[in-house]
C-alpha cells in the first residue's frame, strides 16, 4: 500500500505549467483523510487552479462556451452519473467533459466499467470522457458522437522513478459553435512521460518521428474507431 502526500508549495508546479483545472477523484487523495483533502484543495486555490471531483462539480466559461466538468473514482453507477450531469446542465453547462479514474493497472484494454460508464455518459449528452490509473495507455472510442479516451497512461508521474512504459500522449480537443451545436474534433499528441529514455526524468516530451508514429500506431491499434 502506498501513500502520496507532497509539500503544498508543490501546486505551484501545475501554475507554472499552465495547468488550469484538475480532478481530485482518484484512489490516493483521501490518503491522509479529510485533512489530507482539504490541505490539497487549499494549496490549488491559493494557486488559482480550479478542481472538480466526486459532488464537486465544476462549470467554467471559456471564448464564450460554458464547460461543465465533473469526475468519479471507481463509480460507473448510472445514476450518480446522470446526477452530476443534471447538476452541470442545470448550471448552464453547453459541453460536458469527464475525468473519471478507473480500470485496472498495466492493463491495455478498458474493462467493462470504463465502457459502461463512459457510454453511460456519453448517451446522457457529454462530449468527452476520460480516464486515469491504469498507468499505460488504452485505446479511444468514438461512440454516439463523443469522445472517450480509455487511459491517458502516466503523464508527469513521480511514483516511479523509471517506468518499464514511457508512452503517453495529449489529447487536444476543439469544439466549434454552430447553428445547430457544436462541432468537435480531436488530435492525438504521442508523448513520452521522460525526456530522457533510461529514466524518468518528471519532464514530459513531444515525441517525433519513428517513436512518434510507434506510439501513434500502438494507440490506434488499441481503439474503437
Amino acid at each position: 500500500v502506498f501513500y502520496f502526500r507532497a509539500p503544498p508549495e508543490y501546486a505551484q508546479i501545475l501554475t507554472d505549467g499552465a495547468i488550469e483545472v484538475v480532478t481530485l477523484a482518484n484512489n490516493h487523495s483521501y490518503d491522509y483523510g479529510d485533512q489530507g483533502y482539504a490541505d490539497t484543495q487549499n494549496a490549488l486555490t491559493e494557486r488559482g487552479v480550479e478542481y472538480f471531483a466526486y459532488n464537486e462539480t465544476l462549470v467554467r466559461e471559456v471564448n464564450g462556451i460554458k464547460f461543465g466538468f465533473f469526475g468519479l473514482a471507481f463509480d460507473s453507477d448510472p445514476d450518480r452519473i446522470h446526477a452530476l450531469m443534471d447538476q452541470l446542465y442545470n448550471q448552464g453547462a453547453e459541453i460536458i467533459i469527464a475525468y473519471n479514474h478507473d480500470g485496472w493497472e498495466r492493463d491495455y484494454s478498458p474493462d467493462s466499467a470504463q465502457i459502461d460508464g463512459a457510454r453511460t455518459a456519453i448517451d446522457y449528452g457529454a462530449s468527452a470522457v476520460f480516464f486515469s490509473h491504469p498507468h499505460v495507455l488504452q485505446g479511444i472510442e468514438e461512440y454516439n458522437g463523443g469522445f472517450i479516451a480509455y487511459s491517458m497512461g502516466n503523464f508527469c508521474f513521480g511514483g516511479n522513478s523509471n517506468p518499464s512504459d514511457k508512452d503517453t500522449m495529449i489529447v487536444q480537443l476543439e469544439f466549434t459553435r454552430t447553428s445547430e451545436g457544436f462541432d468537435r474534433s480531436y488530435t492525438i499528441i504521442p508523448c513520452s512521460l521522460s525526456s530522457a529514455s533510461g529514466y524518468n526524468d518528471y519532464q514530459p516530451t513531444v515525441l517525433e518521428g519513428d517513436e512518434r508514429q510507434r506510439v501513434m500506431d500502438k494507440i490506434l491499434g488499441m481503439s474503437y474507431l
